[in-house]
């Protein structure tokens, strides 16, 4: 079978095929599925595709990729660690590393190389729509270094322009939200919305009517409590910048450590330090 047949029998276009083939571009679940069908390999791809892709990635974790893979939109709150598909390979790396007790390299390796695959989710002709909610503590927070977080909001900031994509910050100033845990959204095409909720160990997918609805009203809420598209990548940018510029916090502290010691301070070159929390008293418009 020709590679613009092969296009054709699943949905792509020959560039894309092409670009699988060469191995310049990971593929689709989407792709993988309609390969294994034009091409009768009895579900062989797809089968390779699971060990790539997900490698030692705690078990239902494949389930949530594919529903990803069929929605047409996904909407996403993030109140504490920026979501998974927009994550830098060091960011997500800094998260598991963090995680206690470890848990082992080979499973960390395989969830970091599933999450770093997120961004084919966007990069295919039908990519679904993404909006995401972010609070302002997933910019705050370091994870890793400061550094780190300089780079991990610069690839935010690079996302939030992308076609179909939208970010909002939900400010410290806005208040209490109304939902207290991160969760997705997953709206299909033919099937009923779904809505997953981050777990202690694992995500956990609810398809109740009721459920669904409260989850999508408390979304519009997070949207009208946010500060605009415009601002919010404003805010992102900015935030990067203060990464960049100030100096670790822990130096800081040795400092005023230091001074309450009644020892002389040397005052070093470099941008003074500001608090992180200063925007705290702009307005959420």
């Amino acid at each position: 079978m020709t590679m613009k047949n092969l296009g054709r029998a699943t949905g792509y276009s020959e560039s894309y095929v092409s670009k699988v083939e060469a191995a310049k571009h990971p593929p689709s679940l989407k792709f993988v599925t309609g390969a294994d069908r034009a091409l009768a390999t009895g579900g062989m791809l797809e089968r390779q595709f699971e060990r790539i892709l997900v490698g030692d990635y705690p078990k239902g974790f494949l389930p949530y990729i594919e529903l990803q893979q069929r929605a047409r939109r996904i909407e996403n709150y993030s109140n504490t660690f920026i979501v998974g598909m927009f994550q830098t390979k060091e960011y997500a790396q800094a998260v598991f590393d963090a995680n206690v007790p470890r848990l082992p390299d080979e499973q960390i390796d395989g969830m970091i190389a599933a999450r770093m695959r997120g961004l084919d989710l966007l990069d295919r002709p039908s990519a679904p729509l993404v909006w995401v909610v972010v609070h302002e503590t997933c910019l705050r927070t370091v994870v890793g270094d400061r550094g780190l977080m300089a780079r991990q909001l610069d690839h935010l900031t690079r996302m939030a322009k992308l076609p179909g994509v939208t970010i909002q910050v939900l400010p410290f100033s806005a208040g209490t939200p109304p939902h207290y845990l991160a969760y997705t959204l997953l709206e299909f095409e033919k099937e009923p919305t779904l809505l997953h909720v981050d777990g202690y160990r694992e995500g956990r997918r609810y398809d109740d009517s009721e459920l669904v609805v409260g989850a999508a009203q408390r979304y519009d809420h997070l949207r009208a409590m946010a500060l605009s598209p415009a601002i919010s990548l404003r805010w992102i940018a900015e935030a990067a910048e203060e990464f960049r510029d100030e100096p670790d916090s822990r130096a800081a502290v040795g400092q005023i450590q230091l001074q309450r010691l009644g020892r002389p301070l040397v005052r070093r070159g470099g941008p003074r330090i500001r608090p992180l929390g200063r925007r705290g008293s702009r307005s959420g418009q």
